[in-house]
């Protein structure tokens, strides 16, 4: 969730393809969301100019 979270505190929306999301499981879209593993990464990128 920390995506969703980044976004409403940037004050800006997100497009998540969890679709395309490695994953070692074999997790639907929804359960790559709310999965609650220690072993995330997330990039925050800035729109350039």
């Amino acid at each position: 969730m920390a995506c969703v979270e980044m976004a409403v505190r940037g004050g800006v929306g997100a497009i998540l393809e969890l679709d395309k999301a490695p994953s070692v499981q074999d997790l639907n879209p929804l359960e790559i969301l709310l999965n609650e593993t220690q072993e995330r990464i997330f990039y925050a990128l800035s729109r350039k100019s």
